[in-house]
């Protein structure tokens, strides 16, 4: 308990704070582990769907090779046309094929010498017969001799790479595939082979447009990239350049060669993560084939870790109003915590005060259960029975009786006078330990728990010995029994006081704004009564006084009267009551200075129309009764004006107190929620701050009002706390063509260059311990931006200027 005695709040708010957030912390490592391992099934699904492309695609073109093997050899064999026109028959055939299927760059006959027999070319969506003239003989390009091992219905597979013509490579960069199989006569010999050059680019394209979050590499068997990180990166084995996966990343790449597993799996290095998949594409096109030249792919689908931490990011800011609220309801535990600690550590303080008195008084005591068993008795009791409170504790208080003791009805009546009455006192006769009679004055009190006895306590002293002492033990029962009371009176108190300084802080910042209308209120009420009071006396011999032309100009001068009271200031008025004194004066009217008075109140500047009135021998009584009302009706509008006032205290706090808890915006004027602001401050406002405002009378949009009142009551906040309650606060608001722009100035000290980059940081404070959690202008921040917009700071030694941009074209829910 001494742990908090000291500084309750702040430790154990620190304690809850850390026990928090390592609930919290394992609360989100188990999210971003679940995130992160969606990015690797991802990744690892996006290679199994690459596979499966490419696997269909090779097939299709499996189909198309030895379907044209076979219509060569029906041509050859078709005696009914001669061996041009079988050729013709067959390119023709060829030709339609290349243009319906849209991916072959190039499907040829060739001959076993190596020579081009038959060619059509695929480009610019048209195919296009080679002529005879510009055939070309293949005997020596890799593929040609490698093919020449094929047997019967085998497919060869080239290496995959750029397509070269006329030895150089094609520009601009063909991929190429070549298929190639044998095609056979009616004996089983090969007169030739059917080559198809594949347009890569038709798988290439499919692998490049993975999505934006997982992407897509395809190596061949020594790691170059045929699709890469970069283009620039593609194809280096071509020209001669050393830019492959293995030297990129070696160690992944030893590990992905070390696991010889064919399907998906994941590796991570480097804050990516790479899902590997081996393509065979021999096994693809000719699985029987004996002899397989090898071709082996690797699919690399990976995931930067920085788009899993934006995902994971994007669920923080999800959850961030949640996050606010719970360390709101950290802040409010600990708080209610605290001062639940402290009433702990004051009401034992208490108890150790009152155990203490206990122990220490001279007077015995003894404590008894609702059995009327001992349960606890004092030193006192001990020096006066004898008895050690080990030897007591659960026995019946009949043993201290002896063969002293009363009789039996003097007890039977004693406690049901204690059942009866909660009290009994008297003289009663016990036995000592050591034998000896000792006569006590004993006191018994109760103590009630929901209406039943817990306990009784006795209170005596060795009278016969001490009967000086009497007068004190029955104070010291009374006393003991107050001071029960006191506890339950003070506990009582204590949590009638925590109820209303939580109601104290709810209405504390608005309570002088109201009171002070009231005040204005009640005061005209009086003044109100009064003045119609002398009115409806005066009324009377008013109307026996005037004829009816000068009731009418009573009337007349009643109708020009202001509303208000003190209308003009004190040197305006001194000014005009000048000037009505020298009128008087020339009208030779007595008492001038008494109605220059009274005129100058009423604001009148020429009171010559008036004359009539002014030279009656009642003049003083007419101009007396006219001012009453006037003093009635000003008082009517004062009342008016402070139920406005209060009514706008009222409707600014409740504004600001309501929250939308769906945060559905509305349509309305950003420069009203800074006006409702403004009336919450305005108690701080009037102690030595200038308030200028300069208002555009901006168009209502759509907007979150709620959130919109936070960030004014931050930044108008701030700025008062800058200028330490003294000193000029500027705010305007004007347009441009995207956005509404409010700027919020000071003349404060200004903010330090060196920390104006972390001041929309979250935590990042300059107030002082306990005035401010640094949260408030992140949370501006957020807010702005939530609003499709920005914020600005620019300060100086000279003050603060704070500028917030909001979109005119934030859309609501429609």
């Amino acid at each position: 308990m001494n742990f908090f005695k000291k500084y309750a709040f702040l430790k154990i708010t620190l304690i809850v704070t850390l026990f928090s957030f390592i609930i919290l912390g394992t609360y989100l490592n188990g999210v971003f582990e679940k995130i992160q391992n969606g990015y690797k099934r991802d990744a690892e699904k996006n290679s199994e769907l690459q596979y499966n492309k490419i696997e269909k695609n090779l097939l299709n073109t499996k189909k198309d090779i030895l379907y044209i093997a076979n219509l060569y050899k029906y041509f050859l064999e078709n005696n009914n046309y001669k061996q041009e026109e079988q050729l013709e028959f067959f390119t023709q055939t060829l030709k339609r094929i290349v243009e319906s299927r849209k991916i072959y760059s190039q499907v040829r006959f060739i001959n076993t010498q190596g020579s081009e027999v038959v060619r059509v070319d695929y480009k610019d969506s048209k195919s296009i017969v080679i002529k005879k003239e510009d055939l070309q003989n293949k005997a020596d390009r890799y593929y040609f001799k490698e093919s020449l091992s094929l047997k019967d219905g085998e497919i060869y597979l080239s290496k995959f790479d750029l397509n070269i013509e006329n030895g150089q490579i094609e520009i601009p960069y063909n991929p190429t595939l070549r298929l190639i199989t044998p095609v056979t006569n009616k004996d089983g010999e090969i007169i030739g082979y059917i080559l198809i050059n594949y347009l890569g680019d038709e798988i290439l394209s499919e692998l490049k447009s993975s999505t934006n979050e997982i992407k897509t590499l395809l190596l061949n068997i020594d790691s170059y990239y045929i699709v890469g990180f970069n283009p620039a990166d593609e194809w280096a084995f071509m020209f001669n350049k050393n830019i492959n996966f293995q030297n990129s990343y070696p160690k992944i790449w030893n590990d992905f060669k070390n696991t010889k597993v064919d399907h998906s799996f994941t590796l991570q290095q480097d804050n990516m993560h790479f899902s590997f998949h081996t393509v065979n594409p021999v096994d693809i096109v000719s699985p029987n084939r004996e002899t397989k030249s090898r071709r082996i792919w690797t699919i690399v689908s990976y995931v930067n870790h920085e788009k899993i931490l934006e995902k994971f990011y994007e669920f923080l800011f999800s959850i961030k109003y949640l996050m606010i609220g719970f360390g709101f309801i950290i802040l409010s535990f600990a708080y209610i915590l605290s001062l639940y600690m402290k009433k702990i550590y004051a009401g034992n303080l208490r108890i150790e005060l009152a155990d203490e008195v206990f122990r220490n008084t001279i007077e015995g005591i003894l404590v008894l259960d609702n059995e009327a068993k001992i349960i606890q008795v004092n030193n006192a009791f001990t020096d006066i029975t004898g008895y050690l409170e080990k030897e007591i504790i659960g026995k019946s208080p009949s043993i201290l009786h002896g063969k002293y003791g009363e009789s039996k009805e003097f007890y039977k009546n004693l406690w049901n006078s204690i059942n009866a009455k909660n009290n009994w006192s008297g003289e009663i006769k016990n036995q000592h330990k050591n034998g000896q009679e000792y006569i006590s004055k004993l006191s018994i009190g109760v103590v009630k728990t929901d209406m039943n006895i817990a306990y009784y306590i006795g209170v005596f002293s060795d009278i016969s010995k001490q009967r000086e002492i009497n007068e004190t033990l029955e104070k010291t029962a009374i006393a003991l029994k107050n001071s029960l009371n006191e506890l339950k009176n003070a506990q009582n108190k204590l949590i009638e006081s925590e109820k209303l300084t939580a109601l104290g802080q709810l209405i504390a910042g608005i309570s002088h704004e109201i009171n002070s209308p009231l005040g204005a209120i009640k005061s005209s009420s009086d003044n109100i009564l009064e003045s119609i009071k002398n009115v409806i006396e005066q009324v009377p011999k008013l109307n026996s006084l005037l004829n009816k032309e000068e009731k009418e100009l009573f009337e007349k001068l009643k109708s020009v009267l202001p509303l208000e009271i003190g209308i003009l200031s004190i040197k305006e008025q001194r000014f005009l009551k000048k000037k009505i004194v020298e009128q008087l004066d020339n009208m030779q009217i007595e008492n001038s200075r008494y109605f220059a008075d009274k005129f100058s109140q009423f604001n009148v500047e020429d009171i010559t129309p008036y004359k009539n009135l002014l030279v009656h021998k009642d003049a003083m009584f007419i101009i007396d009764t006219l001012f009453e009302e006037y003093l009635a009706i000003s008082n009517i509008h004062n009342i008016r004006h402070s139920v406005n006032r209060a009514s706008k205290t009222i409707y600014a706090l409740k504004k600001f107190a309501h929250f939308d808890h769906d945060r559905e915006g509305i349509i309305e004027k950003v420069e009203d929620s800074i006006n409702n602001i403004l009336i919450l401050f305005s108690h701080n406002l009037k102690q030595g701050i200038e308030v200028v405002r300069n208002y555009s009378s901006l168009e209502s949009i759509f907007c979150y009002p709620d959130e919109l009142s936070q960030v004014w009551m931050n930044l108008i906040s701030n700025a008062i706390h800058a200028m330490n309650n003294s000193g000029k606060l500027e705010i305007s608001t004007y347009e441009n063509s995207d956005y509404q722009i409010v700027s919020i100035k000071d003349n404060g000290n200004g903010i330090s260059k060196d920390i104006q980059d972390k001041i929309f940081e979250p935590f990042f404070t300059t107030k002082k311990s306990g005035e401010g959690s640094g949260l408030g202008l992140d949370i501006v921040k957020k807010i702005v931006e939530a609003h499709n917009g920005k914020i600005e700071l620019q300060s100086d030694e000279n003050g603060t200027k704070f500028t917030i941009y909001l979109s005119k074209n934030l859309k609501g829910k429609e």
